[in-house]
């Protein structure tokens, strides 16, 4: 998914495989994407799309072949600056002990405590504002349903990484917000409003997005790229009107659709 940046300013995964006792989950996996940019990660339950997103994050190390940001080995990477590069949001976030909501999000800022912000004290209630949030503080964490516990969550990810350390040539530094299924809890207004505020933050702030996503259809509407796995392949990669064909569809989840258009200029698929 190259768009013609650096090899400095991306996530990339080169031939890299992962498995777990006898099953390979991931059999050499190359993708690379670049920060300014949502890219979608799709694929049939058990593609191997959360293996993916945990090798990128560096919780996981591939059994063969490397993951690299910003043109480092992840393996090289310190913690403390890694945290302050890129944040995860798992899909079930257990927490053990029952925070207030602006407590949760607030661990987010647990990486920049030796070198705090100017800003520090507006970044919490910012990034509950960013997520439609701010109504929630002072809430028990515990006492959220699913869907305000996905956007505290959120929120906790975008205070870890809200303000871009300096890079050497003056831009800000490249950082990473990768989520695994961030709008599966979500009614379907707050689907809509959480992808477009990641949307934007990505763009705005180079910020690279790497969401799981299983709506085929907020992925043409939100994300730039698309990267599908099929029994943890690569099966196609690109921009994501590209790359999301009718074809492709029916070849790896078995249904048939075609693509509309409603004069909106956002492609839509219609089974």
């Amino acid at each position: 998914m190259s768009h013609g940046m650096t090899d400095d300013d991306s996530l990339s995964l080169h031939a890299a495989s992962f498995g777990v006792g006898k099953t390979t989950l991931l059999h050499g996996v190359s993708a690379r994407f670049e920060p300014g940019r949502v890219t979608a990660l799709l694929g049939p339950n058990g593609a191997g799309k959360t293996t993916l997103l945990h090798l990128a994050a560096g919780l996981n190390r591939p059994g063969a072949g490397a993951v690299h940001l910003a043109g480092r080995p992840l393996a090289q990477w310190p913690s403390a600056p890694l945290a302050r590069t890129r944040a995860l949001m798992a899909q079930h976030s257990a927490l053990a002990f029952d925070f207030r909501v602006e407590e949760v999000v607030a661990l987010g800022r647990h990486p920049h405590r030796r070198q705090p912000s100017p800003n520090e004290a507006h970044i919490v209630p910012a990034a509950l504002a960013q997520v439609d949030a701010t109504h929630l503080h002072g809430r028990r964490f515990g006492s959220l349903s699913g869907g305000e516990q996905a956007r505290v969550q959120l929120a906790r990810v975008m205070a870890q990484l809200w303000e871009p350390a300096p890079a050497a040539d003056g831009r800000p530094q490249a950082r990473w917000m990768l989520l695994d299924e961030p709008i599966a809890a979500l009614d379907w207004a707050h689907q809509m409003r959480l992808m477009a505020t990641v949307r934007q933050w990505a763009h705005e702030q180079y910020v690279g997005v790497v969401a799981i996503v299983h709506d085929l259809n907020i992925a043409l509407r939100y994300a730039d790229d698309a990267l599908v796995l099929e029994r943890g392949r690569v099966v196609a990669q690109g921009p994501c009107v590209a790359t999301l064909t009718p074809a492709l569809i029916r070849r790896v989840w078995d249904v048939h659709c075609q693509t509309i258009d409603l004069g909106d200029g956002v492609a839509r698929l219609m089974a």
